[in-house]
């Protein structure tokens, strides 16, 4: 013990040795002298800093590693009303039934929810049960629009649109329509036809359809019963007939005198009136004429 107290004795005596003999420079270290650090202030530049901060740091230096500005990022498009995507797993759910115009369960209708984030959509299309209901679950909370559909004859008319939060069950009721709704497009070829010339009235009759995306698009009719009547110069003429496959039925009428005319076309719910110009040989081919020169 006598030996190790003597040896840390001496190895504190030349530590004391050592800082005595550097007692200068560390007296420098510790005490500030105005007259040095003046001229430094002075002399700093700010450009200098600015400089030196937009220099690459050397490969063997010290990086500081600066997060990117995502401020102006654009987000990715979530699946649009087109897919079947479905919305973002959460905990809510919303379920309901589908009605046909009687009030009845509708079976086998397309049920579209769509949930809503600013300009984008994520879509899931649902398929009613035999008792018209349908069920999603495991749903993000969020704005949503619902919509029922059953092609090619029901449609809902306007979509519901509803805010639903997260873990939230909502029931919904779904009503219906059938909007067959009847219209005559209706022409005569020509619209202006000389006395003694067969000309022909086309009727095409088209009908409200609903398509795979519950939109409402109009298609020809087959077998709708037109009728056909002239008046004026062309009274006694037209007829009856059933539209073809493509929903068209055809009349062939003639001009007997000079004047003017027009077939008054009826379908069971829908009525269309054409006019009709007949005119005399000698004036359609001075008509003709007059166009042929202005060319």
């Amino acid at each position: 013990m006598v030996v190790i107290k003597y040896a840390l004795a001496g190895l504190m005596l030349l530590a004391g040795l050592v800082a005595y003999s550097h007692r200068e420079a560390i007296t420098e270290a510790y005490t500030w002298n105005p007259t040095i650090e003046r001229p430094l202030i002075a002399s700093f530049d700010p450009k200098a800093v600015t400089d030196a901060v937009r220099q690459d740091a050397p490969q063997a230096g010290l990086r500081v590693a600066v997060a990117p500005d995502t401020r102006a990022a654009s987000l990715p498009l979530l699946a649009t009303s087109a897919t079947t995507a479905a919305p973002v797993v959460g905990d809510a759910r919303l379920d309901g039934v589908v009605l046909g115009p009687d009030g009845a369960p509708l079976p086998g209708a397309t049920v579209r929810l769509e949930r809503l984030v600013e300009d984008r959509t994520a879509a899931l299309d649902l398929m009613t049960d035999a008792s018209g209901t349908f069920n999603a679950s495991a749903l993000a909370g969020g704005r949503y629009r619902v919509r029922a559909w059953r092609a090619p004859t029901y449609t809902q008319q306007s979509s519901e649109v509803l805010f639903l939060a997260d873990g939230e069950r909502r029931s919904l009721v779904l009503p219906t329509d059938a909007p067959k709704r009847l219209d005559l497009s209706v022409r005569a070829t020509p619209s202006r036809v000389v006395v003694g010339q067969t000309a022909m009235l086309e009727v095409k009759a088209l009908v409200d359809v609903i398509d795979a995306n519950g939109q409402i698009t109009k298609t020809g009719w087959p077998n709708e019963l037109v009728t056909a009547s002239g008046s004026g110069v062309l009274g006694g003429q037209g007829g009856q007939a059933v539209s073809n496959g493509a929903g068209i039925v055809a009349f062939a009428f003639r001009c007997t005198q000079p004047g003017s005319g027009s077939f008054s076309v009826t379908a069971v719910v829908a009525a269309e009136t054409v006019e009709v110009t007949c005119v005399a040989e000698t004036v359609a081919g001075a008509a003709n004429a007059i166009a042929t020169g202005s060319r």
